[in-house]
């Protein structure tokens, strides 16, 4: 991909990231934090970058429960995990994976048909469904999977709710897809 399509795609999160945050802030509250494959997310300055040893600890538990749900995992890379703290409670998460392997384009993205989305969200509601349980954090509800375009990028966003891990809440999850061969990415922002 070009140059113009690495910024395309650092502007998609950048504006994901902008959509998800529901409180005003003045434009110097927030900082652009830039990720590897010219990717590159705005957040408020009050979120928590977690360390790299936060986050090799949360992949090492997500692989733990897909061992344990049975499911194979997907070769995929965490560069990025942030939370939001209100009374020491998480209230917000984002963080982005890649997935060096996959092979489709943003050509493929654009021509995938509403059979082909289908697929993609009946697999996707498959893997999802037994890791949550796996983890104690059931899935709620499954709002499914739809193909749009931002900022000229073709996306796949998937939403569903599942319970809070440490309290009886529930966190809605959106998963922001971006198939861009070897620089395929999610952005999940919970």
């Amino acid at each position: 991909m070009r140059t113009n399509k690495s910024n395309r795609l650092g502007m998609l999160v950048g504006a994901v990231s902008l959509l998800v945050i529901t409180s005003a802030y003045a434009a110097d509250n927030f900082v652009k934090v830039s990720l590897p494959k010219g990717v590159s997310i705005e957040l408020p300055k009050n979120w928590v970058v977690r360390s790299k040893d936060q986050r090799i600890t949360l992949d090492t538990l997500v692989e733990s429960g897909l061992d344990l749900a049975g499911i194979e995992q997907e070769n995929s890379d965490l560069p990025f995990a942030a939370n939001y703290y209100e009374n020491d409670k998480t209230i917000g998460i984002v963080n982005t994976r890649y997935y060096p392997d996959i092979d489709l384009t943003q050509n493929d993205a654009r021509q995938a048909t509403q059979q082909d989305i289908n697929e993609l969200d009946a697999a996707l509601k498959e893997n999802m469904v037994k890791p949550t349980k796996a983890f104690g954090v059931p899935m709620l509800s499954w709002e499914g999977t739809k193909k749009r375009t931002i900022n000229g990028i073709t996306t796949f966003i998937t939403e569903y709710s599942r319970k809070a891990i440490k309290d009886t809440g529930a966190f809605r999850v959106r998963l922001v897809r971006v198939f861009a061969g070897d620089r395929s990415f999610t952005l999940t922002v919970s």
